[in-house]
């Protein structure tokens, strides 16, 4: 038999495909309905679970027997439905951001193309045999032929969106077979080239729902408000199949207490039946108040019930006035992510408790807004938003990132995919995405925009989906990045990876009618997301900018072992996946696991909802600003703690006025704070707006906000750590070393080398590996812009000038003995191999009774360098000093130019703690403006870092070549050692891996200038 090709036809999209139609489920109660379980209507059952499966690597090896129910199937395996067929072993993922995974030669396929044949047996309830019966599946990747009981009931494509058949005259009371034939490629792969994996497979659940065989094919429920936004509107559009003259329907909303708000009765008239009315001062849907009503609709038969379905109703109205966003009436900004469905171990096949979990980690971050990139989500995610608050940019499924008309790309892909933009043959498939998408999602109330796709260039078939998106539903914005400077074709001017500088030129071309929208920035690769505050603060600041979008929410590593059994997150090419793009997949706020990157946590504090803008030390009045769009600050509170030398001493609360949305207030903390400060040592105050009655999710979410006022300048620590007792110090000279031995202590300094070659407390070695100038860092994503090795980046440029392989020759020595200390001087020259020094270094240690050793080092630069990864000293401690305490920045690591979330004050924890292990290793784990840090063993015994100066460190049992020359993170062994970095300073992190002008703000960066570092090591304990 020979099988029609319907994944090799231009014009086949479906065959025997329902039309779309909203998301829907009907009830047989009240009561179900209402609750919208659809687990507990009887006209719903599941077909999820282990199904048989077969994967086959060319159509024609797959028997054409395969379909029919008597098929030998006993030596299939078996494999989860939904799930992706990779994720278990067949074939293999492939992750590229660009490039197509098949020669590009539209609209044909490779020949040899994978099929994968899933077949399962079910019964259905003998209430259903005489009633009608739809077969569901919610996505399936590429392309899919469906079987039941021997016999073909259709075709469909579009791997994102649902997918409905009407199986009523195939199905049977008992042993029903179905087989479903999966695709790995179509003709509309080549509208799917989205920066993911590519997987394939059943990956979206599948269902049968039944219906009477008078039934409900559509419901459009719009809820929006007056022009004047006081009351809502609810206008209904009902589409029904029956040739019942007598069938009438009854519409009730009822609000969240179940109170009856209204009932709309009617009948239809060819099918079709509308509603309309007016509800006097309802609760409005927003992000912030996300109010829902729901509304019951019955379907009746001269007083007979034959259907009852349920939909959450918001009532919100979307408009753009005078280049600004509003909702119901008011200027929003939006503060989103992108976000893929990907789980590290399912992959596409994302469970309605990841989603869940993903939304309400967002509202603990204070994002209010996700982009679907690139493509619809499950329609439980879309629920998700309604109830928890969210608004949403629903995407179609449309991306020819492939298409590549030029050998470089112009600007962000915008001279791309011209050859199917504006080719009539691929309309249709244009239009069926953006239809698919608007006729499933339209009445959700978290959904304000529709974007007709990502990085596809711009051609006449945008703007037929624009128009048709026009034409169906107005009450929300069209987006579409690359169409951003066309007029008449979408609703906002969006951007990709603008550079700060940018976006403040972008608020200011005030002749634009239409808002400006960030649709993807500060590329959250790896250890990034800097200066987030300076991004956010020009977009508060100016009407014109409405928000934008983080890309992304998450790591796209797939959880997976190597040879050796080593557990790791897996990116592009690890899996001999050809064509790659390597780590680009790993770029998220989060980890895969959903552990929030310490950007995120940047974020969260940088975008609250509630602002500290200052604070008064004279009168203790602290001024604040209300960042909510539709809420007051009646339900916070401040709280406050009174930090000496960083441990807490005191704590208060104090009420908050009641300050209207987008306005300004103060509040006056207690006089006494003032009499618990002297003069000696430095104190800060913390303050903290926190929720009075937190709920649900905020009570694990913490602070909404936290600021930190300095009461008084710092004081030097080495008094309180150190009582210095006179004694002599006895120096031995030896050939290679000299050894200065003092009460309790020996310290050596080797000659040859000129550096502290040996430190002995009691006994106890506390150096493995003395202090030695440090100029690298083991490059960032953001250094790297996105790619290892890259030379047109600023870690190109360090590596240019050696800093990554720096040798270091010892010009002199020199040593004095004496009445104030032994002082050992080293003057050095830092150079890679063929090329003159990078630095010059001119390094004393003077060291004191009680083992007390001050290093001084002079960096001078001999190189042309813009700037540097980092400027300092390391050394290493021996094994078991694993106990660190520092006054500083904390809990988390924090730069130059992402600590804002890192408050001054006393932490601690172990070494192991105190790593960050990026999915790509990479620099982590520092910390700014530190005062002093301890590192000991178990009993107590190590060395204390102090300075008169702030200093930045970190600690780890990794080299920053250990980092560096990692690709993954079973490649990091270990040390026994712990390697302390003590730095002068280090670059900021920026936002350089994605993007041509994002690279550290100026202000951020580590000049390659003349400085000097001071540091004092002592030793502590018993």
């Amino acid at each position: 038999m020979m099988e029609r090709k319907y994944y090799n036809e231009l014009d086949t999209i479906g065959v025997n495909t329902l039309p779309p139609r909203s998301t829907w489920m009907p009830y047989h109660d009240d009561q179900s309905a209402m609750a919208m379980d659809r687990e507990a209507s009887k006209w719903y059952q599941s077909l999820n679970g282990l199904w048989c499966f077969r994967f086959y690597k060319h159509p024609a090896y797959v028997p054409d027997e395969v379909i029919d129910t008597t098929y030998d199937h006993n030596a299939w395996d078996t494999i989860p439905v939904p799930s992706c067929w990779q994720m278990h072993g067949y074939d293999k993922p492939v992750y590229s951001n660009v490039k197509y995974a098949i020669p590009v030669e539209p609209p044909y396929i490779p020949s040899d193309n994978p099929v994968g044949c899933y077949r399962t047996t079910f019964d259905i309830a003998s209430s259903w045999k005489t009633r009608r019966t739809v077969l569901h599946f919610g996505g399936v990747c590429a392309a899919f032929t469906v079987y039941l009981n021997g016999k073909e009931i259709g075709y469909s494509e579009g791997s994102h969106m649902p997918s409905e058949f009407d199986i009523t005259d195939v199905i049977k009371r008992t042993d029903n077979c179905l087989v479903v034939k999966v695709y790995k490629w179509s003709t509309s792969t080549y509208l799917e080239d989205q920066d993911f994996w590519r997987l394939n497979g059943i990956f979206r659940e599948v269902y049968l729902y039944s219906t009477a065989h008078d039934y409900t094919l559509d419901v459009y429920s719009r809820a929006s408000l007056t022009d004047d936004y006081q009351d809502g509107l609810l206008e209904l559009d009902m589409d029904v199949i029956t040739a019942n003259a007598g069938l009438t329907y009854s519409a009730v909303l009822y609000d969240q207490a179940e109170k009856k708000i209204v009932t709309l009765t009617g009948t239809f008239k060819h099918g079709k039946g509308t509603a309309k009315t007016v509800i006097k001062a309802p609760h409005k849907w927003t992000a912030e108040t996300p109010y829902l009503y729901t509304l019951i609709l019955t379907l009746e038969d001269k007083q007979q019930v034959i259907e009852i379905s349920s939909y959450h109703v918001g009532f919100r109205k979307v408009d753009i006035q005078d280049a600004k966003l509003l909702i119901n009436g008011q200027a929003v900004i939006l503060k989103g992510v992108n976000r893929h469905d990907m789980h590290p171990e399912r992959g596409y096949a994302v469970t309605r408790e990841d989603m869940l979990r993903d939304v309400i980690l967002m509202k603990k971050h204070h994002i209010n807004m996700v982009r679907t990139s690139h493509y619809p989500n499950d329609p439980y995610f879309y629920a998700c938003c309604d109830v928890y608050g969210l608004y949403v940019m629903d995407e179609a499924d449309l991306e020819m990132h492939g298409f590549i008309q030029l050998e470089h790309l112009s600007f962000n892909g915008k001279e791309q995919a011209v050859a199917l933009n504006d080719d009539k043959q691929w309309e249709a498939l244009f239009i069926d995405r953006a239809k698919k998408m608007v006729e499933r999602d339209k009445n959700y109330p978290s959904i304000i925009s529709w974007s007709l796709g990502n990085e596809s260039g711009f051609g006449a078939n945008h703007v037929k989906m624009a128009e048709w998106i026009r034409t169906r539903d107005h009450s929300r914005f069209i987006h579409y990045e690359s169409a951003g400077e066309v007029e008449g074709v979408v609703d906002v001017e969006s951007y990709m990876y603008p550079s700060v500088e940018q976006v403040i030129e972008k608020a200011k071309q005030t002749h634009h009618k239409r808002p400006f929208f960030v649709c993807e920035f500060m590329h959250a690769m790896g250890n990034s997301m800097g200066n987030p505050r300076e991004y956010w603060d020009v977009i508060h600041d100016d009407n014109r900018l409405v928000g934008g979008c983080i890309w992304e929410w998450a790591d796209h590593g797939i959880h997976t072992t190597n040879d050796k059994g080593e557990a790791y997150y897996a990116y592009g090419g690890d899996f001999g996946d050809e064509p790659n793009d390597l780590k680009f997949c790993i770029d998220g706020a989060v980890f895969p696991d959903r552990t929030p990157h310490t950007g995120l946590i940047e974020l969260k504090e940088v975008i609250a909802p509630v602002q500290v803008k200052g604070f008064n030390q004279d009168t203790l009045e602290v001024f604040l600003e209300n960042r909510y769009d539709f809420t007051d600050l009646s339900h916070v509170i401040l709280d406050y703690d009174l930090l000496e030398e960083g441990m807490k001493i005191h704590c208060g609360s104090v009420e908050l006025p009641k300050i209207e949305p987008h306005g300004k207030g103060s509040c006056t903390l207690p006089k006494n704070i003032l009499s618990l400060i002297q003069n000696k040592s430095e104190y800060h105050i913390n303050l903290y707006v926190n929720h009075k009655n937190p709920e649900g999710w905020e009570k694990e979410a913490g602070p909404i906000c936290s600021y930190q006022v300095a009461l008084t300048d710092r004081v030097s620590h080495e008094a309180q750590s150190y009582t210095r007792i006179i004694e002599p110090l006895k120096v031995i000279d030896e050939k290679s070393c000299v050894t200065v031995i003092g009460t309790d202590f020996r310290i050596t300094f080797d000659k040859a080398y000129g550096t502290l070659s040996k430190y002995v407390y009691k006994d106890k070695s506390l150096m493995h590996e003395g202090p030695v100038e440090n100029l690298w860092r083991a490059a960032t994503d953001n250094d790297e812009r996105g790619w290892f090795l890259r030379e047109d980046c600023v870690a190109g440029t360090w590596r240019s000038a050696g800093l990554d392989k720096l040798w270091r020759r010892v010009h002199a020595v020199h040593w004095d003995n004496t009445k104030e200390g032994f002082v050992f001087t080293v003057h050095t020259q830092l150079g890679k191999p063929s090329m003159y020094p990078a630095y010059g270094t001119t390094c004393t240690y003077n060291v004191t009774d009680g083992g007390k050793v001050s290093i001084r080092v002079h960096y001078m630069p001999k190189a042309v360098m813009d700037c540097l990864p980092r400027l300092g000293m390391t050394f290493q401690m021996p094994k078991g000093f694993e106990q660190v305490k520092w006054y500083g920045r904390g809990p988390h690591e924090n730069y130059v130019d992402r600590k804002e979330s890192a408050l001054v004050g006393r932490y601690e924890g172990t070494v192991d703690d105190l790593f960050v292990n990026y999915v790509i290793p990479q620099e982590n784990g520092n910390k700014t403006d530190t005062r002093w840090l301890t590192i000991t063993n178990d009993e107590g015994v190590g060395l204390r870092v102090a300075s008169h100066h702030l200093f930045e460190h970190s600690v780890h049992h990794y080299t920053a070549d250990d980092l560096y020359q990692a690709k993954h993170t079973y490649d990091l062994k270990k040390r026994e050692e712990t390697i302390v970095n003590i730095d002068y300073g280090q670059c900021g992190i920026g936002n350089g891996s994605c993007g041509p002008r994002t690279r550290v703000l100026e202000k951020y960066m580590l000049k390659a200038v003349p400085c000097q570092l001071e540091f004092y090591i002592i030793p502590i304990g018993s």
